[in-house]
């Protein structure tokens, strides 16, 4: 029978990890959220036995951290901010500090016990940062488009070389994008499910 797994909540920013084991005594560390922080933050960690590390699913940072754990053997779940913010409403416990976030989000590990997460395959990593991009883009599109509107006479050339600069890469996105499903017959498969959404079925074509 496998040993049950410890609880270690973390509290991600781009510089740092806040972590706390659940443990009867808690234990806290902070590390830097690089490479050897990770390690630093396994090795701290090794005593307390198998770990399911809980973390919030709010930016990219988590990522790294994330996949190192993972491939370490630990179990690793990406919590949704709304449950974490809801469940810490109904239990009174939200703090501003990192190291009690860190608590928070451990506590909830332990009483919701969140399903594991698995990292994306390369051709998904890929098609996610693809995605990503292209949403920036549209929305850089949109707001130029908007300016243009009210716009000065004097900048309008400019910000129409702007757009149609960002035309342009958009166009080559959605390019790379159906190469990159192209390329994967699972990628392709939930792609032609996907098609018959109206609001999806267009970039994916």
């Amino acid at each position: 029978m496998n040993p049950p797994k410890v609880i270690l909540g973390l509290d991600v920013s781009k510089a740092k990890l806040d972590a706390c084991l659940r443990l009867p005594q808690p234990r806290t560390c902070t590390v830097p959220n690089t490479p050897a922080g990770h390690a630093q933050l396994l090795a701290w960690a090794a005593p307390a036995g198998p770990l399911h590390l809980c973390l919030e699913a709010t930016s990219t940072y988590g990522f790294p951290v994330a996949r190192h754990a993972h491939a370490a053997g630990h179990t690793v779940s990406l919590l949704q901010p709304l449950a974490v913010h809801r469940y810490a409403q109904a239990t009174l416990a939200r703090n501003k500090t990192d190291r009690l976030d860190a608590a928070l989000l451990a506590d909830f590990g332990h009483t919701q016990q969140p399903r594991p997460w698995t990292p994306p395959t390369a051709a998904q990593a890929t098609l996610q940062a693809q995605s990503r991009l292209r949403t920036e883009l549209v929305q850089a599109q949109q707001g130029w488009t908007n300016r243009l509107a009210t716009a000065e006479a004097v900048v309008r050339p400019v910000l129409r070389q702007v757009i149609r600069s960002l035309q342009t890469q958009i166009a080559k996105l959605d390019r790379q994008l159906a190469a990159t499903l192209q390329a994967d017959p699972e990628l392709a498969r939930q792609a032609q499910l996907l098609r018959s959404i109206p609001a999806v079925g267009p970039v994916l074509s």
